[in-house]
Formats: structure tokens, C-alpha cells, sequence
């Protein structure tokens, strides 16, 4: 059972197909959470938002950041920053979560394995 107040935290890769697009760091109260839920969290790679889906959760966008600029420049290793908070139905936030684009959210393709997560870890 989790603390009150404990705060876990989880990376994972999204990918699709065999490209890398994003990495994806949830730092959340496991509390606020079903035990299922956070099972689902440790122990496999499936996409946060659909774990918590359940929550009827919304998301409050707090930051956008463009980290690259101009495409006369070389491609960098990560195009785009995303943080927000996700809050439950009554509003209590019960996730931080930082997504970091990378250049293969550039490529597009119509690859039938579609978006995945990969390397789920939780700290």
C-alpha cells in the first residue's frame, strides 16, 4: 500500500513502430491510485494515461518548449518539451509528467505497429 505523500516516479520510451519519438517521465502519488493501477504501472509498459484512464482525469498544460529553432540548423536530439499536470475528476493532481520530443517525431509514417511504450521503470 502507498504513503501518502510518497512520490513515484516512472520513464518510459514511446515509440512507433521501430522509431523512438518521445521519453516520458510521470512523477505521480500512487496513492490516488488504484492498487491495480499502480501493479499495472510496475510491472508492464502500458501507456500512463490509459492505466489511469479510469480517473476520468483532464489535462492541464503547463508548459510548451520548442528546443529546436530552425531547420537550416543540424537536427538535435530533442525538437520539443511538454509538462503538465493530470487531475482527477474532483481536481487534485495526482501527476507531473514531462514529455521530451525527439527527432523521429519528425518522421512520418504509416507503420501498422503503431505508438507503444518501451523501458518502463519506476524510482
Amino acid at each position: 500500500m502507498a504513503q501518502e505523500g510518497e512520490i513515484v516516479h516512472r520513464r518510459v520510451l514511446l515509440v512507433w513502430g521501430q522509431t523512438p519519438i518521445a521519453e516520458a517521465d510521470n512523477w505521480y502519488l500512487p496513492h490516488l491510485l488504484t492498487a491495480d493501477m499502480n501493479t499495472s504501472l510496475q510491472t508492464t509498459t502500458v501507456p500512463f494515461g490509459r492505466v489511469v484512464q479510469s480517473l476520468a482525469f483532464r489535462r492541464q498544460s503547463l508548459s510548451c518548449e520548442v528546443l529546436w529553432l530552425s531547420p537550416q540548423q543540424f537536427l538535435p536530439q530533442q525538437v520539443l518539451r511538454h509538462t503538465a499536470l493530470l487531475r482527477n475528476r474532483e481536481g487534485a493532481a495526482f501527476s507531473f509528467v514531462t514529455e521530451t520530443y525527439l527527432p523521429g517525431v519528425l518522421e512520418f509514417s504509416s507503420d501498422p505497429d503503431g505508438l507503444h511504450e518501451t523501458g518502463c521503470g519506476s524510482t
